[in-house]
Formats: C-alpha cells, sequence, structure tokens
C-alpha cells in the first residue's frame, strides 16, 4: 500500500464521491433502478449529508473552543499586566508617602 497523506486521502475519496454521485445520476435518470433501490439510494444520501452535516458542526465547534482559548489566554494576559501595573503605582505611591 502506498503512504499518503490525509489531504491526497481527503481528495481521493472527494474524487470517488463525485463519480459515485455522477454515475447514480446518470442510472436514476435512465430509471433503470427499483423503486425500492430508488428509495435507498435516497435514504442514503440523506444519512450522508446529515452525517457531513454532523462533521462540519463538529469541526466548527473545535474551532470555537480552540477561538475561546486564545480570548481568554488574551484576556488573563490583559489583566495581569493591568494587576502588575495597578500594584507598581499602589508601590510607588505608598514608597512616596515614606
Amino acid at each position: 500500500m502506498q503512504d499518503t497523506t490525509l489531504d491526497e486521502f481527503t481528495d481521493k475519496v472527494d474524487r470517488f464521491e463525485k463519480n459515485l454521485k455522477r454515475r447514480l445520476d446518470i442510472v436514476k435518470a435512465r430509471r433503470l433502478l427499483a423503486p425500492d433501490q430508488t428509495a435507498r439510494s435516497d435514504r442514503f444520501d440523506e444519512k450522508m449529508k446529515q452525517i457531513q452535516l454532523k462533521a462540519k458542526c463538529m469541526a466548527s465547534q473545535t474551532v470555537d473552543w480552540e477561538l475561546r482559548k486564545l480570548e481568554i489566554q488574551n484576556d488573563m494576559l490583559l489583566l495581569t499586566n493591568s494587576f502588575d501595573h495597578w500594584a507598581r503605582r499602589l508601590d510607588c505611591g505608598f514608597n512616596k508617602r515614606k
């Protein structure tokens, strides 16, 4: 078996899926499928769309969590810097009073 990267594998799967869909559309257009086979194919297409939608949602949630993590880190850095600045200001004011 050849070594392939994930991107290459994804491209191959995408090409396979498009080719399969194109051929299935031709078969449906020629009415070569029995009604139960057409219904089964439609159910399969619907299930595939649900899986793809779920995968997109999962991927977007991952991105959102990464973004949220970075935002929290940024907020914590800003708060820490503000606190350090405030503490230095208090120390300067206290040292001046001595």
